[in-house]
């Protein structure tokens, strides 16, 4: 019987709050002693312990069989019984007794409703407010009770003690000791609630913080786990499978959110319960006459195996809250997108072009803004920049309308704004840009080594607070943690002074007069790097007499070294060298040539108690109590705990926490390297699904809620692997989606039900045939294709995949295939470094493709406008994608949307976009260049022929359009042009207007009703207007309909 079932019967109000009937008298609580006083003489007594369990039973009505004495195996089994644990507990809390000594409690619905009265104040509060009152008064009275027994007993004692002094005639007898001995796990209180909840309660009595306020210690559903014997076969013994009841408190505490008493109350499972049933038989001691152990009834084991275990999770859970208040408690502000200020970071970062972009960078544009958000006044400061912009530019459009354009002014927009580039034109160099390296002018030399400075030189960079993005980036690299920068991994001071260094070397020189000191010097060192690598690796045999080569690395280019080196993933491994006060840095794979090795790293709450993050105080994601004793290890059994210096307490740790990285490594003779990663995160079990499973030694090792795997394989430079095509995923599951909606238009719609159902073929499909396509397996679900990916040193990418789309199109898959042949093609992309794309189809056509930024090999990047109007086709009007097809055709894709396309034959044809077209292309640029206005040539050339397009609007055509107007190209249309100068217009036709239907003939002698025709209407003088048709207007005539 679920909560509140007879008392919706019995009254229509809500089950929750329904008030106490007239014959339903509350129990009486019990009443609060008096505290004892001690005596001061006897000082301060500890307080004991006391715990209170809300708990909730299930278990199973099992069928068992008496073992067989020890030695006697082959005696006959006896009879089967049923063995029910579950109402032995009811039972025994059932039974009479003084209310403060009994130790399981029944609680009824209609007990804590009683409670809900005025004169408890709780009037109309469910009945969850009345399972407070109960517990409350209970925890309250019976504490006490055991305080003043802990006092009386101390108190005894001391008498006693001093009783004992007397009568050894006066002699000083040592006081009885009070001391402060930790009480072992008991479970004081047992609270049963008598009939199962439901979700929404579970969920209701959360809401009380029953846990959260100390009421109740621990909240647990109790399930007794076992075997029964079969009823098909009474030899074999079956696992029981769970209940509801623990089920529904497993899903509950997993949805649960973080903080919340159900999120950790946990489910106590009692594994092989049926063996309770019978007394174990002792262990047989040779040449010792053990005593035989008391006899215990059913009822003492069961109760004994409850309270045992309720024991061990209470003082885990006890553990757990003291864990998390030794903690800083810090909570992550949650900021919506509404009240994000990110203003000055998508001016700055789109003050350089979005195809030399990098991390540096990145960084630099969000600490930047960060900084500014902290400040408290990001908003006020956004706005005056804005507001600045805006003055400026009327300014300058104000100046340009009354000098008549007699004085040439700069055009609006191209001020230096803060966070912005420079008003020079993108290419030429600044005034700041003096004496960087690597600008333009700022000096003709640029070192190799300087990969960011390598980058930006290309792209003109942009201005960021005043000073060129190169300058931004080198700080930020100058910045970055490496081992040896900032005396990282070195000592704070050298371990001997120069004088001392340099008397050290000269002490050697003399052992080798006819070796010259540098070359000296050098073998000391791979001496040095053999004997670091030596500890590193002890199972590989190293020598360096072979290396030769050295090269110096300039101290500020470092970072980007070590960077670039970092890049294969290598262990690396340090060690000082007082000898010349450094830092050897060793990068190296360990693993021998055709061996593998495993390796993993742990992170946040799966690190081991000893790894030293947790000495230096750790940060940790919030956990729940089942997850901190089942995974992080703390359970009963732990001793020492690490504590960590601060708990995010709004991060649930089942989501984002319990982070862990596996890598697998293997290096094959040829000198290449394999690298395997999983990458995981969150619990998608928290603990153990209650089930009679044998229990783990180890801790629980749950699933992670999000993984990814990767594998890349390395070798001279080149890093390549191979990962699962996603765009076949998404076609697969669009495919499926087509055939069901198919299936789901082949059916009738609103059938009659008179109408006969079709024969033959034409019948159509049940609805379980369109729930089973729409849920079945994936179309080709025995297909799985990959894509390979290569990436160069040069930070350019190869990739290849099967190019299944160009397969549907020339039919080599068919739309009822359902195993793929090997008529699909490949199509390879291979993407630079500085943005452009090449891709080779699977039918030849080669296509190449520029960054969005509108910057060409012929232009060079975009260019400065001028105050003249534009249109499609300009010279502007740059090109963004260049098609090859295999028959010698040329396609050309600019800027704005316009197509050209020239054919082998000489013919060329041209399509200049339509306004709606033009408007959809600038709003997908302005996505992609992260919101850039006038920062961006490309979309300021865009808005400017929109606003052209504005001007003139394009409607449909009522008069012959000029020559000029055709040959252009009007919007929408191809114009082709053969090789003898013929040109051909290809439009949509308009659709022909709806015939009207004829006015009804009058009456003779009655008048026609209406008005008069006028010219707007399409006569004149009672004569219809005829409409022109498309080829009289274009002066041409149609040769396709």
């Amino acid at each position: 019987q679920r909560w509140g079932a007879r008392a919706c019967r019995a009254r229509p109000c809500s089950a929750d709050t329904m008030p106490p009937k007239k014959g339903d008298v509350a129990p009486a609580l019990p009443e609060v002693e008096e505290e004892v006083t001690v005596p001061e003489e006897l000082g301060t007594v500890p307080e004991p312990s006391f715990c209170l369990v809300l708990g909730h039973l299930a278990g199973h009505n099992f069928k068992v069989r008496e073992p067989p004495p020890p030695g006697s195996e082959d005696a006959e089994p006896g009879p089967v019984q049923e063995f029910d644990p579950c109402n032995l507990v009811l039972e025994l809390g059932k039974q009479p007794g003084e209310p403060l000594a009994k130790e399981i409690v029944i609680l009824e619905r209609e007990e804590l409703l009683a409670y809900c009265t005025e004169a408890n104040g709780l009037q109309d509060q469910p009945v969850w407010s009345g399972l407070r009152f109960r517990l409350a008064k209970e925890r309250e009275a019976r504490s006490r009770a055991k305080t003043n027994a802990a006092r009386r007993k101390a108190i005894a004692d001391f008498e006693a003690s001093k009783a004992a002094e007397a009568e050894e005639g006066g002699a000083e007898a040592p006081a009885a000791a009070v001391t402060d001995t930790p009480d072992e796990p008991k479970v004081d209180i047992l609270f049963l609630l008598r009939d199962a909840p439901t979700a929404e309660e579970l969920k209701e009595m959360s809401a009380e913080g029953l846990c959260a306020d100390g009421t109740v210690d621990l909240w647990a559903a109790v399930y007794f786990a076992g075997n029964t014997i079969d009823d098909a076969d009474t030899s074999k013994e079956v696992n029981c499978e769970a209940p509801e009841l623990p089920l529904l408190f497993y899903e509950a505490i997993h949805s649960a959110p973080i903080g919340t008493d159900l999120a950790n109350c946990t489910v106590c499972t009692l594994k092989d319960s049926h063996a309770l049933a019978f007394a174990t038989p002792p262990p047989a001691e040779e040449g010792a006459d053990a005593a035989p152990p008391p006899e215990t009834t059913q009822t003492d084991r069961v109760k004994a195996s409850m309270f045992q275990a309720l024991a061990a999770e209470a003082c885990s859970s006890k553990r757990f809250k003291a864990w998390l208040q030794a903690a800083e408690k810090v909570k992550v502000p949650d900021l919506s997108s509404d009240t994000m200020e990110d203003r000055l970071y998508k001016r700055m970062i789109s003050s350089v072009p979005q195809t030399y972009h990098d991390i540096p960078l990145f960084l630099h544009c969000l600490t930047e803004q960060v900084e500014r958000t902290l400040s408290g006044d990001a908003q006020k400061k956004e706005d005056e920049v804005a507001l600045a912009g805006l003055e400026e530019y009327l300014g300058a459009a104000f100046e340009e309308a009354i000098d008549n354009g007699a004085v040439p002014r700069s055009r609006p927009g191209t001020s230096s704004r803060p966070g912005t580039s420079s008003g020079a034109p993108v290419g030429q160099p600044s005034a700041q840009a003096d004496g960087v390296a690597g600008i333009p002018g700022g000096g003709p030399l640029v070192p190799h080594l300087d990969s960011a400075c390598c980058r930006h030189q290309l792209g003109g960079g942009g201005q960021l607070d005043g000073q060129h993005a190169l300058e931004s980036v080198h700080k930020v690299l100058e910045k970055v943690s490496v081992p040896g920068s900032g005396r990282s991994g070195l000592p704070r001071d050298a371990v001997h002074g120069d004088a001392e260094r340099e008397a050290i070397k000269y002490r050697f020189y003399p052992f080798a007069p006819g070796v010259p000191s540098a070359e000296l010097e050098q073998m000391l060192l791979l001496h040095a790097f053999q004997d670091l690598l030596a500890k590193s690796q002890p199972e590989r045999k190293w020598c360096f007499a072979d290396r030769i080569w050295r090269e110096r690395i300039p101290a500020k280019l470092l970072g980007q070294s070590l960077e670039a080196a970092l890049r294969s993933e290598p262990f690396v491994d340090t060690a000082y060298l007082p000898r010349h006060d450094c830092l050897l840095v060793a990068l190296h794979h360990r693993s021998m040539p055709g061996r593998v090795m495993w390796h993993a790293w742990q992170g946040d709450l799966l690190s081991e108690f000893e790894v030293s993050k947790w000495q230096a105080g750790a940060s940790t994601t919030m956990p729940t109590y089942n997850d901190w004793a089942q995974v992080f290890g703390a359970g009963p059994a732990s001793a020492a705990v690490p504590e960590p210096k601060q708990v995010l307490e709004n991060i649930d740790g089942r989501k984002l926490g319990y982070n862990c990285v596996v890598e697998k490594l293997a290096t094959p003779s040829d000198g290449s390297v394999i690298l395997v990663s999983r990458m995981e995160y969150g619990l998608r079990q928290s603990f153990p699904e209650p089930a009679n499973l044998a229990p783990s030694a180890e801790r629980f090792a749950a699933a992670a809620t999000s993984l990814r795997r990767l594998a890349r394989i390395m070798k001279d430079g080149l890093t390549f692997g191979m990962v699962s095509d996603k765009t076949w995923i998404q076609w697969q599951e669009a495919e499926r989606r087509r055939r069901a909606k198919e299936l789901a238009d082949a059916a009738p719609k609103d059938a009659d039900a008179d109408t006969p159902a079709p024969d033959g073929d034409e019948a159509a499909p049940p609805q379980q045939d369109l729930d089973s396509v729409a849920s079945g397996p994936l179309p080709f679900a025995d297909s799985q294709l990959g894509a390979l990916w290569l990436a160069l040193p040069n930070g350019a990418r190869l990739t290849a995949r099967m190019h299944h789309e160009g397969a549907m199109q020339r039919g080599a898959i068919g739309p009822t295939d359902e195993v793929l042949t090997n008529d699909i093609g490949v199509l390879l992309n291979y993407t630079m470094a500085a943005g452009q794309m090449i891709q080779v189809f699977s039918d030849g056509t080669v296509r190449l493709s520029w960054p969005a930024n509108g910057s060409t090999m012929e232009s060079g990047g975009p260019q400065a406008l001028s105050d003249k109007a534009y249109v499609p086709g300009c010279p502007e009007d740059v090109e963004v994608m260049r098609t090859i097809t295999p028959f010698g055709s040329l396609i050309r894709k600019l800027v704005s949307g316009r197509t050209e396309v020239f054919h082998a034959d000489g013919t060329t044809a041209t399509r200049n976009p339509t306004a709606a077209e033009l408007e959809q292309q600038l709003e997908a640029l302005r996505s992609e260049l992260l919101g850039a206005s006038t920062t961006s040539s490309s979309i300021e050339l865009l808005s400017r022929m929109l606003k052209v397009y504005q001007e003139n609007p394009a409607e449909p055509l009522r008069e012959s359009p000029s020559e000029r107007a055709k040959a252009a190209g009007l919007p929408g249309h191809w114009v082709i042009v053969r090789t003898d100068g013929c040109m051909f217009g290809r439009a949509p036709v308009p659709p022909a207007p709806p015939a009207s239907e004829a006015p009804p003939e009058p009456a003779d002698g009655e008048a026609p009703t209406g008005s008069r025709p006028s010219s707007a209407d399409g006569v004149e003088g009672g004569k219809a207007v005829p409409e022109l048709k498309l080829e009289e207007l274009l002066s041409g005539s149609l040769v396709d309909d």
